[in-house]
Formats: C-alpha cells, sequence, structure tokens
C-alpha cells in the first residue's frame, strides 16, 4: 500500500544514504580491479549509486527473493546505459565498450554482462539484507508493565 511505502521511505535515514553508497563504491572498484585489473573514478560513483538501488530494491518486502534479484539486475543494466552513454558516448573517456559483445547496444550494455549483473544481484541483495540488520539491529521487547502497582 502507499502508506506503507511511505513509512519505509521515512525511516531510509541519513546513515543510509552516506554508508550504502561508499560500500557500494568501494567494493564495486575492488570488483573491477579484480576483473580487469583496473577501473575510473566514475565506476565507484556508478557502484555507489548501483548498490543504493540495490538496497531499495532488497528493502520492498513485498517481493520475493527472485523478483528483487531480477529487478535489481534490471536497474544495474539501466544505471549502467546511462552512465555509458554519459562518460563514453558524450564524454569519450573510453571507460568500457561492448562493441564486440553480441546484442550491445551503442557499445554499453549487452545480454553477457546483464546476466554477470544478475549473478552478482543473488549475492547481493542477500548482502543488502545484513546491511539493514547492522544499520538497524533487531530490538529485545520491553518487559511487560503490570496494571497496578501493589
Amino acid at each position: 500500500s502507499s502508506a506503507h511505502a511511505n513509512d519505509w521511505v521515512k525511516k531510509f535515514e541519513t546513515k543510509e544514504y552516506f554508508l550504502v553508497p561508499l560500500f557500494g563504491g568501494i567494493g564495486y572498484s575492488t570488483l573491477e580491479i579484480l576483473w580487469r585489473g583496473y577501473t575510473h573514478w566514475t565506476m565507484a560513483l556508478t557502484g555507489g549509486i548501483g548498490l543504493l538501488v540495490l538496497y531499495i530494491v532488497a528493502g520492498l518486502t513485498q517481493w520475493g527473493f527472485w523478483k528483487k534479484c531480477f529487478n535489481s539486475c534490471l536497474c544495474l543494466t539501466c544505471l549502467e546505459l546511462m552512465v555509458g552513454t554519459v562518460v563514453n558516448l558524450y564524454m569519450n573517456w573510453h571507460v568500457w565498450d561492448y562493441s564486440d559483445q553480441p546484442g550491445n547496444l551503442f557499445g554499453q550494455i549487452c545480454p553477457l554482462y546483464t546476466v554477470f549483473w544478475f549473478f552478482l544481484c543473488l549475492l547481493l541483495v542477500p548482502v543488502c539484507s545484513w546491511i539493514r540488520l547492522f544499520l538497524y539491529p533487531p530490538r529485545k521487547p520491553l518487559p511487560a508493565c503490570p496494571d497496578k502497582i501493589t
């Protein structure tokens, strides 16, 4: 319901807007260095935004695990297209180029990397839940108060 969604957004605190993108930027930059041997500063920003989007999607309690992973994968692919359009096509920084991959769109996204994003989301959706538990550990209920003090 709309009221439930608004309650959830109100609970989204400033520390999440700082910590989640920080984890995402560091994590994605590290992953890219391990995968390609180098990274670009724009990938740290993109990784931060990407993890924040996944964090929000993972918090949608009405969605099951597979739906969260699939939609997160689509969000990452859209983010990759948007960032690639700016940094590669408009700015000509040549951060990546999938032109040699089958089914690519403008050399910025391709089915192969969309599948990679899906497998990454299989890991990251639970990680986002763990981050949420770290930021908001469950509280023990207070003991019941007696109705009357004798």
